[in-house]
């Protein structure tokens, strides 16, 4: 059993609980259909999805001292409040960067998974979602024991292609959760 609580009790307002990924809407009516599959269905129960908080349409520039910053290109049409931005989307120090030519951004999220009994988390881009427009790079992925180490989750992008730019839709899949158990003995 794995709960989750949000760290700010308003972030109800903004982030939606997790929900479990499944092919619903996908044809179950032939005995031989994949989403009758019981390997299919197994894996499926193991991935919840996080869905993206607000629109976003960012754009990666450097301000006249050649420092990275991040261009909010929907300006006074966003639906987030420029502070509010701020308070959840930074760039990672350059120095930080894995590849110094690919800036890394993170999102404060304020989710909390926990669990009694070994539980991993692992975090990993929504690879059953077709998206009409790929995004400029990757997310990280990353792996950790719920059961010991608690924390809020952060969601982090590797940008590929800083001439393109980031955008991001709310209620969109932003990642998945994917939850292992150590095996069980019978």
């Amino acid at each position: 059993t794995v709960g989750w609580v949000l760290q700010d009790p308003k972030g109800s307002i903004i982030f939606e609980p997790p929900v479990r990924v499944r092919s619903v809407e996908m044809n179950r009516t032939h005995a031989k259909s994949a989403s009758r599959c019981p390997a299919v269905i197994n894996m499926e129960s193991r991935y919840f999805e996080i869905k993206c908080p607000f629109d976003l349409h960012l754009q990666f520039a450097r301000d006249k001292d050649g420092k990275p910053v991040l261009q909010n290109m929907l300006g006074e049409a966003s639906p987030i409040r420029s502070k509010k931005l701020r308070e959840h989307i930074h760039i990672v120090d350059e120095v930080e960067w894995r590849y110094k030519d690919r800036p890394t951004i993170q999102m404060s999220l304020p989710y909390i998974f926990v669990a009694d009994e070994p539980v991993y988390l692992t975090q990993l881009t929504p690879f059953m979602h077709y998206s009409r427009q790929p995004m400029p790079g990757t997310i990280f992925g990353g792996r950790f024991p719920v059961n010991i180490w608690p924390r809020p989750l952060q969601w982090a992008f590797e940008w590929h292609d800083v001439q393109k730019p980031l955008i991001l839709k709310r209620g969109e899949p932003l990642f998945y959760v994917l939850f292992e158990t150590t095996p069980q003995e019978r």
